[in-house]
């Protein structure tokens, strides 16, 4: 083998050794509010290398320790590495959020910032990876950040992630923490607060919810606005279903106006249509109808026809039934089919108007046969009439 031949082997040997290539990846190219970015969004905890310029046994747990295989591959797949100089910003900050006052220090990061675990001094390789794993465990992160907060750290990257962890822990203290976390945002309206409100929206007595009834334009912008009603909507009734004791329907009433503004006179008057027909309570139905429909006229004929046949079916009293034969009578103006007008008739017998449900039969058969359409039904209906 020529020397050349000898030197290139040697060169190749050295670039494919395993403690090049799998030595710790520290992020060089990130600072830390990058770092902190990742780590969040890949779920990680940071390994913070705090070390100083001067720090000569920082140096050698890079040759020695950093630089090994077994070491770069457990730490490379477990977390996000990053070296900071803890004398260049933001170090003196976090050496002081964490009092590290010696060098080498090796801090353990959640992506907010809490410190999970800390080692000071040189270790060897095997030490570095077992504390790693002590690092690793999820009870060791919440007791962290439940010491965090106990020690009154309130800032809002903290917050906004504690909201979270408590809400997955089934514990109910993040209803208080979403509400000290949204004091200390100046706008919330920003798309990470919207989000926010929306993931943490559960009862109708809350800011939150004050917040998206008047900023529903900004929801609208981000969510299905069906699905933001359904929500508005299904808020309100459980409000209305678990108050103790029960509310007044002014009461009610004032729950719509408060969510609905301007429109919402029409909603509380829809509830009180579905109230009404759910306990089949007929008459209070009918009276709140007729009031709906004077307030909101409808445009689809259907809907006239299918009131006023709600009022035939279910109430005797002259003046509903009034009202049902107006509305017949704007469906038939929209539609002249021969089940209208067999409605009509039916309206007019059950007001005792035989004579008039006669004279609307018969006009309804002359239309009829000049438009060559059967006419058997109201036949069928005319001779009814005719032997009462």
């Amino acid at each position: 083998m020529t020397p050349k031949i000898f030197w290139l082997v040697i060169a190749i040997s050295i670039s494919l050794s395993p403690s090049i290539f799998s030595q710790i990846d520290f992020n060089k190219n990130l600072n830390w509010e990058e770092v902190q970015s990742l780590a969040e969004a890949e779920g990680k905890i940071i390994f913070l290398d705090a070390y100083t310029e001067w720090c000569y046994p920082c140096k050698m747990m890079d040759q020695n320790v950093f630089s090994r295989y077994s070491v770069g591959e457990h730490f490379n797949s477990r977390f996000i590495n990053y070296k900071m100089d803890m004398e260049q910003m933001p170090g003196p900050i976090i050496a002081l959020n964490h009092s590290v006052k010696t060098y080498p220090n090796y801090l353990f990061l959640s992506s907010d910032g809490t410190l999970i675990y800390k080692v000071v001094g040189v270790q060897k390789a095997d030490d570095i990876i077992a504390y790693s794993k002590l690092a690793l465990e999820p009870q060791r992160l919440k007791k962290a950040k439940d010491e965090r907060y106990a020690q009154g750290d309130r800032k809002a990257d903290f917050l906004y992630n504690y909201c979270f962890d408590k809400f997955e822990e089934f514990d109910l203290s993040y209803q208080r923490l979403v509400v000290e976390y949204l004091d200390t945002q100046d706008d919330w309206g920003t798309l990470k607060n919207l989000k926010f409100i929306y993931n943490f929206l559960e009862t109708y007595d809350s800011p939150l919810f004050d917040y998206l009834v008047n900023h529903k334009g900004l929801f609208y912008e981000i969510f299905d606005p069906a699905e933001v009603d359904r929500n508005i909507s299904f808020l309100i009734q459980n409000k209305i279903n678990n108050a103790k004791p029960k509310l007044s329907l002014t009461e009610i009433e004032a729950l719509y106006t408060h969510s609905y503004g301007s429109s919402g006179a029409q909603k509380f008057s829809e509830y009180q249509l579905s109230l009404y027909d759910r306990f089949e309570q007929f008459d209070e139905y009918a009276g709140v109808l007729i009031r709906h429909m004077k307030n909101y006229p409808p445009s689809i004929p259907a809907v006239y026809f299918d009131n006023a046949k709600y009022i035939l079916e279910n109430t005797g009293n002259k003046v509903f039934l009034s009202e049902a034969l107006k509305w017949n009578a704007i469906a038939l103006d929209l539609n002249q089919s021969e089940t209208n007008f067999l409605q009509q008739s039916e309206i007019l017998i059950k007001m005792n108007e035989k004579k008039k449900a006669k004279k609307a039969i018969k006009a309804a058969i002359k239309r009829a046969k000049k438009s060559n359409t059967d006419t058997s039904a109201l036949e069928v209906q005319f001779q009814k009439i005719k032997s009462m």
